[in-house]
């Protein structure tokens, strides 16, 4: 619903609060964003709300990429990436949409196509191949530090767009690629890495916190609060030499 989204952006003012990231053009030095995200704010379905009015009204062509297809369109399942297009969507009154518009001669497995210009909404699961052959305004990877081999993803769609922005939660099952790139960029440019910590959700507070820390502890996941939430992939209790950012 409108609320819920609403409570979602509010969350994660952080997506806003320097300027307009996803109008960043540049032709001759794409843009690359990075989002560190805690579990649970909704990133996925912040960057398909904003970038909805651009593909109504502005033409805009956006590309999704997750890590596999029904990440990113599976029919009636609001995990995957068309999942959230589309409920906002359907929910948008008549005057909002586009004149012409019908599901089901604009709205495709992996695309979604505006009735009156050229703007589109194209999905695609990460190989070597994503992207390749397209122009986009602005290309989303979901979920990257779950992407095998990222490093060779991201260098396949760079030159595709002029706004690439890649998000996720932390991990290291598929390598330190992630891990590597966003704190590279960190360091290089500070201004365009967002961190967004689990405190933003209005609806977390310590005594969520506390509820959740004793859930993982339950499971056996001793590592899981601080992976998913503090966004500390590292597991403290494997780790032989000490991360440099926690170096006197």
């Amino acid at each position: 619903s409108y609320r819920i989204l609403k409570q979602r952006t509010n969350a994660m003012k952080g997506l806003a609060a320097q300027h307009d990231a996803y109008v960043g053009m540049d032709l001759d030095r794409p843009r690359v964003d990075f989002c560190s995200v805690a579990r649970g704010l909704g990133l996925t379905w912040n960057f398909t709300a904003a970038t909805l009015p651009m593909f109504l009204w502005h033409d805009w062509a956006v590309l999704c990429v997750s890590r596999n297809e029904d990440m990113v369109d599976r029919p009636n399942d609001l995990a995957s990436i068309f999942g959230k297009y589309l409920f906002n969507i359907d929910r948008l009154p008549p005057w909002m949409l586009p004149e012409g518009w019908a599901r089901k001669d604009h709205r495709h497995k992996n695309v979604i196509h505006h009735p009156g210009g050229i703007a589109q909404i194209v999905g695609q699961p990460t190989t070597a191949k994503a992207g390749r052959g397209m122009r986009s305004t602005v290309v989303f990877v979901d979920e990257s530090a779950f992407i095998p081999d990222l490093l060779r993803t991201a260098a396949t769609l760079s030159p595709t767009t002029d706004c690439l922005v890649m998000g996720s939660t932390e991990s290291l099952e598929e390598g330190d690629d992630w891990w590597v790139m966003w704190h590279a960029k960190k360091t290089e440019r500070p201004e365009d890495c967002w961190e967004l910590d689990w405190f933003l959700n209005p609806y977390y507070d310590d005594e969520w916190r506390e509820r959740e820390e004793r859930r993982f502890r339950e499971k056996g996941d001793t590592n899981g609060f601080q992976r998913e939430y503090l966004r500390l992939p590292h597991n403290p209790e494997t780790q032989v030499y000490a991360m440099a950012e926690d170096v006197p």
